[in-house]
């Protein structure tokens, strides 16, 4: 059943669960049990859960050697799990599981997220377990508390690994559901942020260089003006800065030729212009489906 009670097997097997998730780039779902003596929380057990699956699922009953291991900060498996911030750790409220481990045995917990945390972003109210799991999980299943605490020990065992797994699977589902969101929001910001302000601000910069590169103008969007600079992907940004530019060559503002954008200055194109005879016999050019008439002084 995964179930440690010594350091060599804590060693043993959270070592090799630590290797995986180094391999697939998994978070960990975590969850302690305690119990409160004279008003003091004194952690029975920790479980930790890398899959669905309870027969993966590792609970560490929390013996006098593993304590004192903890406490003299010697190396083994454990320590490094709870120290290391290469190893995402995620759990319901985990935030007060780490605070206890803190003070019963003096280490700083390091790598970890807490759902409910996550869940305030969303403003959230209700934030228990069974809340976050019926919004975020497909065909979440509702726990029965164990009566008897660890006299029933298949039960509790049973019990304690699934707090570990529905951390797992609920932060799973919130990533999910966050991505969603992110290309909802994306999708309307295209549209909604080609603004004036958006256009004027672009424009100040080709005043400045008159002549500019794709990557170039990405950047400085990407980095100075405040509305995008908060986007952390930047082929959001690239999107917006073609969809500004394309906006702005329809303006007839700037034109786009040999990989340049170029602005167009008091109705010239701040380049050089071979006009041929037929374009003078014609009266007019065309430059980028612009056309332009020619006036004789």
């Amino acid at each position: 059943m995964n179930v440690l009670r010594t350091l060599d097997e804590i060693n043993t097997k959270l070592s090799f669960i630590i290797s995986v998730s180094y391999k697939f780039r998994s978070c960990f779902g975590f969850d302690l049990e305690f119990v409160s003596m004279n008003r003091i929380p004194i952690i029975t057990t920790i479980q930790i859960a890398y899959n669905n699956s309870l027969d993966d699922t590792i609970v560490i009953i929390m013996t006098d050697e593993i304590k004192k291991s903890l406490m003299e900060n010697k190396h083994n498996s454990l320590f490094f799990f709870l120290t290391s911030k290469q190893l995402c750790k995620v759990g319901v409220n985990i935030t007060d599981d780490m605070s206890k481990i803190r003070n019963e045995f003096g280490i700083e917990p390091v790598g970890y997220i807490d759902i409910q945390s996550l869940a305030t972003t969303f403003n959230m109210v209700k934030q228990s377990m069974d809340d976050l799991g019926l919004i975020f999980v497909p065909n979440y299943e509702l726990k029965n508390k164990v009566k008897g605490g660890m006299a029933q020990i298949d039960e509790y065992i049973k019990y304690a690994k699934q707090d570990a797994i529905n951390s797992l699977i609920i932060y799973y589902g919130i990533m999910n559901f966050e991505k969603s969101m992110i290309k909802d929001i994306v999708s309307k910001s295209l549209v909604f942020d080609i603004d004036a302000a958006c256009k004027e601000f672009a424009i100040s910069y080709f005043l400045k260089y008159e002549k500019i590169r794709f990557p170039k103008f990405v950047n400085h969007m990407n980095s100075c003006y405040s509305s995008w600079s908060k986007i952390a992907d930047k082929d959001v940004v690239s999107d917006l800065c073609l969809k500004l530019l394309d906006t702005l060559i329809r303006d007839n503002k700037i034109i786009h030729k040999d990989s340049l954008y170029l602005l167009i200055k008091d109705g010239t194109v701040n380049e050089s212009i071979t006009i041929t005879q037929k374009d003078i016999d014609h009266g007019s050019f065309n430059i980028n489906g612009c056309m332009y008439n020619i006036t004789k002084a």
